[in-house]
């Protein structure tokens, strides 16, 4: 089932999402307010119900961006609006959809990256990608022990292995 909502229509709790999307728009990254999303999120870590109805089922989407040739990475007020978020709300590893095409764009706006072809090929600072997984980790590991979630190592471990596929981490 899919569904559209802004904070005030979303109830994680429903048990109904095969999949749940964060949607940012453009507005909200150049004015740099990441409070609608961060209210979002909120309510998925507000309580155990809301948490596990939405583990392992989110996808992050930037909307007004598809005319623009350059990648989110390399959009600085992107890059700057994620960090900010991530900053107040860390738990992705928790919720992101666990695939390369979830976690790929959160984590290449959270590290910063390096064009090394015209071709759109990017190589990570490989210390600084292992900070942000190390913090992410603890992150995850905080939010399933508060709110007694299930699976926190076997999700912990295909984060990693995910990162791995992507070159975030050796």
């Amino acid at each position: 089932m899919f569904q559209m909502t802004d904070a005030d229509g979303f109830e994680p709790e429903s048990n109904q999402h095969d999949l749940v999307v964060l949607a940012i728009s453009r507005r909200e990254v150049e004015t740099g307010h990441w409070a609608s999303a961060l209210e979002r999120l909120l309510k998925i870590t507000d309580n155990h119900t809301s948490a596990r109805s939405i583990q392992g089922r989110l996808l992050v989407m930037f909307q007004g961006y598809d005319a623009d040739r350059r990648s989110l990475a390399e959009i600085a007020e992107v890059r700057a609006y994620m960090r900010g978020l991530t900053a107040a709300w860390p738990f992705w590893i928790t919720f992101l959809l666990p695939d390369p095409e979830a976690v790929g764009p959160v984590l290449s706006l959270l590290v910063d990256l390096r064009r090394l072809h015209q071709d759109g090929l990017f190589e990570a600072d490989l210390e600084q990608a292992q900070e942000v997984v190390t913090r992410l980790v603890a992150a995850h590991r905080e939010i399933c022990g508060v709110l007694n979630l299930p699976g926190g190592p076997r999700i912990e471990q295909r984060f990693l292995a995910v990162c791995g596929e992507l070159g975030f981490s050796n």
